[in-house]
């Protein structure tokens, strides 16, 4: 089950430095970033994305940003990047948020899914599979051994062109 945690206030996110630029931009940045992962790692309930905005010199700041693995892959840090830059740049330029809303919420896709899942079509789907996979061999019982491993390959031999010939009539 998910819970969804309330909002929490973001509590003294600017870091100062009074160390030359240089040597401030890379070890401050280096030891909060490290600060900020140990964090993620060692508490269990911290937040899941923080925030941090280090101060270099009146002109100069760095944004750290710490997400714990479960709620970031490569594409979505990429739409993160892209967003938050052009939110950067509009308050930069004194417009308004230049994205558009969001027509449907997590919370809304969450309620849909277990909707969805409490529904015939997750058993539709599982007999489908369960017929579409009959004949393969079944998973071995015994590890570890090296007649174990030998049948392992020998049944993905045996399992991989009924699945290739299965997934090229259904990508067709």
């Amino acid at each position: 089950m998910q819970v969804v945690d309330p909002a929490s206030e973001v509590r003294d996110p600017l870091a100062s430095t009074s160390a030359p630029r240089s040597i401030a931009k890379t070890a401050r940045s280096a030891g909060a970033q490290q600060e900020g992962a140990r964090a993620v790692r060692s508490e269990p309930r911290t937040a899941l994305l923080r925030a941090s905005l280090i101060c270099l010199d009146a002109h100069e700041h760095v944004l750290l940003l710490v997400m714990h693995h479960s709620i970031v892959d490569g594409w979505s840090v990429g739409i993160l990047l892209e967003e938050a830059g052009r939110l950067y740049d509009a308050c930069r330029g004194g417009q308004s948020t230049p994205l558009p809303e969001l027509p449907v919420q997590y919370a809304d896709y969450a309620i849909w899914q277990r909707r969805w899942l409490q529904g015939e079509s997750p058993r539709r789907q599982v007999d489908y599979w369960k017929q579409q996979l009959t004949g393969l061999d079944s998973p071995r019982a015994d590890t570890g051994s090296a007649a174990a491993v030998g049948a392992d390959i020998q049944r993905l031999v045996r399992n991989v062109r009924p699945v290739e010939s299965l997934s090229r009539v259904s990508a067709g």
